[in-house]
This record gives structure tokens, sequence and C-alpha cells, in this order.
């Protein structure tokens, strides 16, 4: 299992556009990843679950990737977040 924590900088915290380019990267991953903040642990596949954690800005988030592809999974997670300048 792999874990990273990350701040959220966008002054729009993790809205769709995020989400979405999150769930994309993530789509042909089999393992299963996570993301967790205020509280509450979601799918990071699921752009729904993603949006319903009402991050905002400054809001710290972990991912979690447990799997056969989870260095994969990781890899796709920091070159989203590294784009979205977290």
């Amino acid at each position: 299992m792999l874990e990273e924590r990350f701040v959220l900088k966008d002054s729009m915290g993790l809205h769709a556009r995020p989400a979405a380019q999150l769930m994309m990267a993530l789509k042909d991953i089999q393992s299963a990843v996570t993301i967790s903040g205020n509280g509450e642990q979601v799918d990071g596949k699921d752009v729904i679950q993603i949006l319903s954690l009402g991050c905002v800005q400054g809001d710290q988030i972990t991912f979690t990737a447990e799997g056969p592809d989870e260095e994969k999974a990781m890899e796709a997670i920091r070159r989203v977040m590294k784009e979205l300048d977290c």
C-alpha cells in the first residue's frame, strides 16, 4: 500500500476539472485508490465521490493506492497533482 499527502493550492479547491483529470488518469488502474479529506474517505476513481469531499484551498488530502499496479497509480496521481500545482 502506498500513501501520499497533498495540500490543495488551487483557489477553487478540488473542483470538477481536477476530479475529472484524476478519474481519467486512473481509469486503467486495477489497484484500489482512495482519497481522504475533511474526515471522509472516498473512491478515487469516482468523480461524484471526489467532489463530495468538498475540499477547498488549504485542505490536506491523502491518496492511498493498494493493489498490483499501485506504483503506476501513485505516479499518475503525482502527475495530475503536479499539473494542478498541488
